[in-house]
C-alpha cells in the first residue's frame, strides 16, 4: 500500500513540472497583444512611409545634381566669356587711353577731347553733331627768388630764373594767381562715304597778358584747328614729331625741359594696319627755324623757309 502511493505522487509531480516548463514566462493579455500588434503596425507603416520618402529625396538629389552639373557647366561658360569681355574691355580702355594720349598734350590737366567724338548735338537739317568742351583753372603760384619779368610768373620758365646774388635774384619771391589756362573747344562730326568727318578747334587765354591794374584781361589765342577725314589730318595741332604718349605729365604749363613741344599747321597721312596697334605716319609741316646771328646779340633772328619741314614717325605697340 505504502508503496504504490508512493509511485503515484512521484507520478504527478513529474507531471506538474513538465506541465509548467510549456507555459510563457509570463502572461499577455489579449487586449495587450492586441496593442503589441497595433503599434508594430503602425512601425511597419511608418517604415514603408520613410522608405517612399527617402525614394522620393533619392530621387530630388539626382535632380538637383543634374542641375547642379548643369549650373557648373553654365558657371565656367560665363567664365570664360567674362574673361574674353574683360580682355575686350581692357583692350577697348587702352585704345581710349592712347587715343586720349594722343591729344592730351604736356600736362595732366589739359585733356584734349578726341575730333569728332560720336555724342553731341544734332544740327537740326543736317547729319553733323557738335559737342562742347573745354574747362576753368585757376592757377595759384608762388615763386622763391623767381624772375617776374614776362611769363615767368605764369608758369615755369627756366630762362628767367636769376642766377645767385644776381639784382633780380635779390628781388625775392613773387605771387601770381590767374585763369588764363582756362581753355574752351569745339568738336564736330559729319558722317561721310569716306568715314566720319572730324573737326576739333581748341583755344586757351594764354596769347596775351592784361594790365593787372586794370581788368586782367587776356587775349585768345589759338591751340588746335583741325579735319581728319579717314587716314589724313589737315589743320593744327600737335607735329607729327612729337611721342605724345611717351610725353611725361607735368602741373606746369610748360612742361618739363628737354622736350619737343610744338603744334602748327601740317598735312599728316596715318597707317593702320589691320588688326594691328601699330602705326605709320608722315606729315608735310610749317617750317621754322630760329638762330643766334650774333652771340654778342640777345635778339633771334628766324631765316626763310622755302621748303615745309618732313617728319616721318613709326610707332609699334607690344603687350
Amino acid at each position: 500500500m505504502l508503496s504504490l502511493r508512493g509511485s503515484v505522487f512521484v507520478s504527478v509531480f513529474v507531471s506538474t513540472i513538465a506541465l509548467s516548463s510549456l507555459q510563457p514566462a509570463f502572461a499577455v493579455s489579449d487586449a495587450e497583444f492586441d496593442a503589441l500588434k497595433k503599434q508594430m503596425e503602425m512601425f511597419a507603416g511608418r517604415l514603408e512611409q520613410l522608405e517612399t520618402e527617402q525614394t522620393v529625396l533619392k530621387k530630388e538629389n539626382s535632380v538637383l545634381k543634374a542641375k547642379n552639373t548643369e549650373l557648373q557647366v553654365k558657371n565656367e561658360q560665363l567664365s570664360r566669356n567674362l574673361d574674353e569681355v574683360g580682355k575686350d574691355t581692357q583692350k577697348i580702355v587702352q585704345e581710349e587711353i592712347q587715343a586720349w594720349q594722343a591729344q592730351s598734350g604736356q600736362q595732366v590737366s589739359s585733356v584734349e577731347p578726341a575730333a569728332g567724338a560720336a555724342d553731341g548735338m544734332l544740327i537740326p537739317g543736317t547729319d553733323t553733331r557738335v559737342k562742347l568742351g573745354g574747362y576753368v583753372k585757376v592757377d595759384a603760384i608762388h615763386d622763391f627768388g623767381l624772375s617776374r619779368d614776362g611769363n615767368g610768373e605764369d608758369f615755369g620758365l627756366y630762362a628767367a630764373i636769376p642766377l645767385d646774388g644776381s639784382t633780380e635774384d635779390k628781388k625775392g619771391g613773387n605771387t601770381r594767381i590767374h585763369a588764363r589756362q582756362t581753355r574752351v573747344n569745339l568738336t564736330a562730326t559729319t558722317p561721310t562715304d569716306y568715314g566720319d568727318l572730324k573737326v576739333f578747334v581748341e583755344g586757351d587765354f594764354m596769347a596775351g597778358q592784361g594790365s593787372q591794374t586794370t581788368t586782367n584781361r587776356a587775349d585768345f589765342g589759338l591751340r588746335h584747328a583741325y579735319g581728319e577725314l579717314g587716314p589724313f589730318l589737315i589743320g593744327q595741332t600737335w607735329t607729327n614729331y612729337m611721342d605724345l604718349v611717351a610725353y611725361p605729365e607735368s602741373l606746369d604749363f610748360q612742361g618739363v625741359s628737354g622736350n619737343t613741344l610744338v603744334r602748327q599747321a601740317q598735312i599728316r597721312y596715318t597707317y593702320r594696319p589691320d588688326n594691328s596697334k601699330n602705326e605709320y605716319s608722315i606729315s608735310i609741316e610749317n617750317p621754322d627755324s630760329e638762330f643766334l646771328s650774333d652771340p654778342a646779340n640777345p635778339g633771334i633772328d628766324s631765316g626763310i623757309e622755302e621748303y615745309p619741314d618732313l617728319t616721318a614717325k613709326a610707332r609699334f605697340v607690344g603687350e
